[in-house]
């Protein structure tokens, strides 16, 4: 006795028997390009098709500073993160973050400068290791 499925790939059947999509068909949850969805707080933009998402803030970023360098975030200053304005975008690496956290050095304006203290611990703490 052969088996029902015999020839058939995969548990379904194939998409002429089930009618479900035509060509031209889109997905139903397909959204165009240039629209904006949100993830974790955050605000995603869509750059390209299939499925390229991007951080607006960091869209936003890299419009006025050129590409965010490997290794770096953009951080909000004032921990708004609704907050897109250009002054209030700032790169630094995961090891200032990493410092900047631990020692609760984001605070509004005084972020900028808890950016160069986090540079300092860092440059310490390397010069203490060697």
């Amino acid at each position: 006795m052969t088996a029902w499925n015999k020839g058939m790939k995969g548990y379904t059947l194939p998409n002429r028997y089930m009618k479900k999509y035509k060509p031209g068909m889109k997905h139903p949850r397909h959204v165009p390009v240039g629209s904006e969805r949100e993830k974790k707080g955050y605000i995603r933009v869509k750059i390209a098709n299939p499925g390229v998402w991007k951080y607006k803030h960091v869209l936003i970023w890299e419009a006025h500073n050129g590409p965010l360098p490997p290794g770096h975030i953009v951080l909000f200053c004032d921990k708004n993160n609704r907050n897109f304005e250009p002054a209030n975008l700032m790169a630094v690496s995961r090891a200032q973050l990493c410092v900047m956290n631990t020692c609760g050095l984001i605070r509004g304006e005084a972020t900028k400068c808890g950016k160069v203290i986090a540079d300092i611990k860092i440059a310490i703490r390397r010069l203490s290791r060697e």
